[in-house]
């Protein structure tokens, strides 16, 4: 199944994030061979801020999302 942020209630914890988020800055869109570039949608992979913008941005919220320690 498929959770975003705007669909989470902070109060419930997890254990683990797992995610495939885009990764690829859009500038690199057109070097990719065309096995990806015609088949994908660019809007699954490409990211802004080199490709790292969603990744940074899991990173910086995944402690409202995670138990802690205590919780284990």
């Amino acid at each position: 199944f498929s959770v975003g942020p705007d669909s989470l209630d902070e109060s419930e914890k997890f254990d683990l994030i797992v995610s495939n988020p885009p990764y690829i800055a859009p500038e690199e869109w057109v070097t990719l061979d065309t096995s990806v570039s015609e088949w994908e949608d660019p809007r699954a992979l490409e990211a802004p801020d080199h490709g790292l913008a969603i990744i940074k941005k899991i990173i910086s919220d995944a402690h409202r999302y995670l138990k802690s320690d205590i919780d284990h």
